[in-house]
């Protein structure tokens, strides 16, 4: 069951975002919110799974609010306004949804935040939230990788991780993201920039059209003249090819 918590200024959001929510079986409500102040306080009292966010409120907006959570639940922002995407993927938010907010946008932030409660290192994090408070966390361990990626959908921002990416691939002279649940996005970046920027212990150039991810690839076949193919999940629409004069490397890096 997923616990969440609403902070909105606008008492009409707030409820037509109870009425959507109350259609998902496994979603329970246990609390509302019209500022950020019995924002904190509610969150501090119920401890919900995730908190449904509002960007622009009086006194205090949400980014602030956040900041004054020792150990705050995951975030699905909900606003009005485009222009804030940027600092919600700063924030690590499960999703940004542009008002008016209709029920594929829940159902696909419901689904991302499965997905993303069921990794282990969110099962430590909720566990510590049940325990006792900390007042500072841990710092992470700073990495010189990205991690994240703002995807955009006509008006929509998508906050993902790379654990979300399946693999990235050129074609017709256009770069594109293909999600691990089957989504896919036009990237504004080639190939060779995407290469510089993600971790090579997670992420193979198998040929000019085609980075995957390690957890993307289900089976490798052997090919004629020592070539290897690729078998992905969700399938590639063409062949995944790895060279002969890859296919040595590349199967040292699947083994590591």
């Amino acid at each position: 069951m997923i616990r969440a918590f609403i902070v909105d200024d606008e008492k009409l959001a707030r409820e037509g975002l109870i009425s959507q929510l109350h259609s998902f079986q496994d979603v329970e409500i246990v609390g509302e919110a019209a500022d950020a102040v019995a924002g904190i306080a509610g969150i501090k009292e119920f401890k919900p799974d995730v908190v449904f966010l509002d960007v622009s409120m009086p006194v205090t907006d949400g980014f602030r609010m956040l900041e004054q959570l020792s150990n705050p639940p995951y975030v699905i922002f909900t606003t009005a306004h485009a222009n804030y995407a940027l600092d919600a993927i700063r924030a690590d938010a499960v999703d940004y949804l542009l008002k008016p907010i209709d029920g594929e946008d829940i159902r696909r932030a419901l689904e991302r935040l499965r997905r993303r409660t069921n990794t282990p290192e969110k099962t430590i994090q909720t566990l510590l939230k049940h325990i006792t408070p900390v007042e500072k966390a841990l710092p992470e361990t700073p990495g010189s990788y990205r991690r994240k990626f703002l995807l955009r959908e006509g008006s929509r921002f998508h906050p993902v991780t790379v654990e979300d990416i399946a693999y990235f691939f050129a074609e017709e002279k256009n770069v594109f993201v293909q999600l691990r649940d089957a989504r896919r996005f036009v990237w504004d970046e080639s190939l060779e920039k995407l290469g510089e920027q993600l971790d090579p212990a997670h992420f193979y150039r198998v040929n000019r059209q085609l980075v995957v991810a390690h957890a993307a690839i289900t089976a490798v076949q052997v090919w004629f003249k020592g070539k290897l193919k690729l078998q992905l999940n969700p399938p590639f629409h063409r062949e995944a090819v790895v060279s002969a004069e890859k296919a040595s490397a590349f199967k040292t890096w699947l083994n590591q």
